[in-house]
């Protein structure tokens, strides 16, 4: 037996091994293909899913989604790093419906992180063993595996020991091959759309660097495998980093925003300590996918033993890997956590909890360490098996699957909206959102009934326009709107931004809402929302915040006779009369035909951005800010094409960039690799004290 195990650690190539992990993992996540049925969570289904749909759409119809018009009246896209749009496995969703792609992705990449622990193990002078079990315990934890409700999360995640492997073989032999390998890790990270693992894993990396024999210089190569990083991710950063400065998220979360989803230490020891909570227990400090971890008592006893019987430079880093990940996990239960509030980037960050991805780091190595502790090799191999049917026995209970059915099957009340055919937007009603689930016959009509309520961001997937959602990252400035929204069915807001339909478990009393939908969930027409673009015959000029409390102060004005503009805009007062058609709708490009019969202001209520490009009949027109966060283009008399386009704020320069410096990337590490050749373990890392 324990040559059995010695043969199935480390084969001779990398490709064995990670076939050996494939087949592993596949055990582990057998559960949805032995039932017929699909991954599922509320997140999958509400988030995840409508993405999925939109990004399939947009790219088999040849476009590129920078932008999304289906929630909060047009938000960036590509800016929202969880849209993962450069990460290559979101282009599988072209091949793949959502559950099989669920279902691979998932498995992927639990393999890749599997196989990447063990390479970066092996470098810490692991055993063939101990680096195979290190490998398996971190792409099979608890921690891990509850994350394939986050696919962002998950992907951003499996590549983080690829960075922390690169940057050991930079610290102990230089080369470009290392330092490249190191970038394009890093960058895979940036692309699977979780930056709060990306900032959790530099920080493991800048303490792997400490803990060298020679820091100066390990921080130095750190900066720069860093940097070239960032070069190759910069398609992706730098849209993010221009729409954080005015999202929701850019703004910093408040104390109580900040500490939620701490992880309790109470509950820390007993999801420690308790084999297979979760059979019988859900941790009160929030979604257990974000919060909850598992590792065994097993690994807990090697554990133990990995850090009592080696020496403290052999444990160093490890340790301080996860010490750092239990103080920032903790949150709120830690007298200084508010004072993080005050700093970049803790004040974007939220989800304490998600700390224990860097446990989850420490752990693998930790317990590996212990087992080489353990003279006997049957024990070794005893132990190394116990550890893994006790991950893979949480593992089974830890996954939710549901047939596929609840992805695909089409919301009646989505289409019964659509049978409408007005093209207007709807909202869910805030107490509707705020009912958690439904009751059926079974737990899949109990969702299929949820669904029908279109919670944010399902119509999305049912190709809706939501004037609401469900994302962070969305405008600071909407976010105010949304909040007048919520405050009366009444609200001139809802006319503003073209609210047709709202979705409704009351009775909304009185004009202007007529009753459409009696079967299911209500829904209700609103008959005097404003058609998505109009032409107002006359402007008139204030700042952004006096448009903002003059529609709430006036909630009678008529919009339509005169659009607010900011202050210096021309004053049209024409009092001619025109139509505006949109002809063309897409996530980028917006075409309308207008008819005026005089000089007047073409008015979308569409979100502002001014990245949007607007040409009037092929001449580029200056876009202005109306009614506190709309679109308007001066137009003169007569016929005109109006086309809108958008593009992220210095998209091309930074994709230049990225393909420059991930082909050279790309180059090198290739260039550099023997072909064909057996893969050799490098040296061990030289760790301070060792």
């Amino acid at each position: 037996m324990a040559a059995f195990w010695d043969w199935l650690a480390f084969p001779a190539t990398g490709i064995g091994l990670f076939c050996r992990y494939g087949g592993l993992v596949a055990l582990f996540w057998l559960k949805p293909l032995w039932r017929g049925e699909s991954l599922f969570y509320d997140t999958l289904l509400r988030l995840f899913h409508p993405n999925f749909v939109f990004i399939r759409k947009s790219f088999l119809s040849g476009e590129f989604p920078f932008w999304n018009p289906h929630l909060y009246a047009g938000v960036p896209f590509l800016a929202n790093m969880q849209s993962a749009l450069f990460y290559p496995a979101t282009s599988l969703g072209l091949v793949l419906s959502f559950s099989s792609w669920m279902w691979v992705n998932t498995w992927f990449h639990g393999t890749l992180a599997c196989f990447l622990m063990a390479r970066w193990a092996k470098d810490l002078g692991l055993s063939n063993g101990a680096s195979f079990l290190a490998g398996a315990v971190f792409g099979l934890n608890g921690f891990f595996v509850m994350h394939y409700a986050y696919p962002s999360n998950l992907q951003t995640y499996a590549w983080a020991p690829g960075v922390l492997l690169g940057l050991g073989r930079l610290f102990v032999k230089p080369s470009m091959k290392a330092l490249a390998g190191t970038a394009l890790c890093l960058a895979a990270q940036v692309f699977g759309g979780h930056p709060q693992f990306v900032i959790y894993t530099l920080m493991a990396g800048f303490l792997q660097a400490l803990c060298t024999a020679r820091p100066v210089r390990a921080l130095g190569w750190f900066l720069g495998g860093s940097t070239w990083g960032a070069l190759i991710s910069s398609v992706q950063w730098v849209p993010f980093l221009f729409f954080l400065q005015r999202s929701a998220r850019g703004l910093g979360h408040d104390i109580e925003r900040l500490g939620a989803y701490s992880l309790a230490p109470l509950e820390f020891l007993r999801m420690s300590l308790t084999p297979a909570w979760n059979r019988f227990w859900t941790p009160t400090s929030g979604d257990p996918h974000i919060v909850g971890f598992y590792f065994g008592l097993p690994i807990a006893f090697l554990l133990v033993m990995g850090v009592i019987r080696n020496p403290l430079g052999k444990v160093r880093l490890a340790l301080a890997v996860g010490a750092l990940g239990l103080l920032l996990a903790f949150g709120r239960h830690w007298f200084f956590y508010p004072a993080l509030s005050t700093w970049v980037p803790f004040r974007w960050m939220s989800l304490p909890a998600q700390a224990m991805a860097l446990v989850g780091l420490a752990v693998p190595i930790l317990c590996g360490l212990g087992l080489d502790r353990i003279r006997s090799s049957r024990v070794r191999w005893g132990l190394g098996m116990v550890a893994l049917l006790d991950l893979g026995f949480f593992a089974w209970g830890a996954q939710d699957t549901l047939s596929s059915r609840v992805y695909e099957e089409p919301s009646t009340t989505a289409r019964f909206i659509l049978s409408r055919k007005t093209g207007d937007r709807f909202l869910v009603s805030p107490r509707t959102r705020a009912v958690a689930g439904e009751q059926g016959v079974d737990p899949l009509r109990a969702w299929l009934r949820l669904k029908d309520t279109l919670l944010p961001d399902i119509g999305m997937g049912q190709g809706l326009l939501d004037v609401a959602g469900n994302e962070e990252m969305r405008f600071a400035d909407f976010d105010r709107v949304i909040d007048q929204m919520g405050r009366s069915p009444l609200s001139p807001w809802l006319n503003l931004f073209s609210v047709r339909h709202v979705v409704s478990r009351e009775i909304i009393p009185g004009a202007p809402w007529v009753l459409r939908r009696t079967s299911g969930p209500l829904v209700y027409e609103n008959t005097g929302a404003f058609p998505r673009a109009y032409v107002a015959p006359r402007g008139r000029g204030m700042s952004a915040e006096d448009a903002f409390r003059f529609l709430g102060d006036h909630p009678h004005h008529n919009s339509l006779e005169q659009v607010l503009l900011p202050e210096g805009s021309e004053s049209i007062a024409s009092g001619g009369r025109g139509e505006a058609v949109l002809e063309t709708a897409s996530a980028n490009r917006l075409v309308f035909n207008v008819t005026a019969s005089s000089p007047s202001w073409l008015v979308v209520a569409d979100a502002y951005d001014p990245e949007w490009r607007t040409r009037v009949n092929g001449r580029e027109v200056p876009l202005l800010r109306a009614n506190f966060f709309q679109r308007a283009v001066r137009l003169e008399g007569g016929i005109s094409t109006v086309e809108m386009i958008y593009r992220p704020p210095f998209f091309r320069f930074a994709l230049l960039v990225s393909v420059l410096a991930g082909l050279t990337a790309v180059v090198l590490l290739l260039g550099l690799a023997p072909a064909g050749k057996a893969w050799r373990p490098r040296p061990r890392i030289c760790m301070k004290g060792a």
